[in-house]
């Protein structure tokens, strides 16, 4: 996230790690609660199979989890706790400006005019 940032090129002092541990704790826990709104909105009507349903989409947002953790021991093996931080702030700006162009794709495509269809 980019909430890491100040971690990465501020003090490292206890003050600085409370504060900005408990913005991001906050802030994911946010993130956390819409990605489970979504998940239960798509669900909304299914009455078969809504529990797996809900497993699987459940399970499949926690894989960032898994490789974030992989690529932040890379950042901390080569920078310590700045190369940690800087890791994670990097790589959440980048996946969070691919989820800003794939939605603009989306949304330039929703609105792109159709061709009316000739039915005889």
């Amino acid at each position: 996230m980019l909430l890491n940032y100040p971690l990465g090129i501020g003090p490292l002092t206890p003050f600085t790690f409370a504060v900005a541990n408990s913005v991001y704790a906050f802030t994911g826990g946010m993130a956390n609660a819409a990605y489970v709104a979504l998940v239960l909105e798509v669900l909304d009507k299914r009455k078969r199979g809504a529990s797996t349903g809900y497993a699987l989409m459940s399970s499949s947002g926690n894989v960032p989890s898994v490789y974030m953790t992989w690529f932040d021991g890379i950042g901390y093996r080569h920078g310590g706790v700045r190369g940690l931080m800087a890791t994670d702030a990097v790589l959440g700006g980048l996946s969070g400006l691919i989820l800003l162009a794939v939605a603009r794709h989306l949304v330039k495509g929703e609105s792109a005019p159709r061709a009316k269809s000739i039915t005889a």
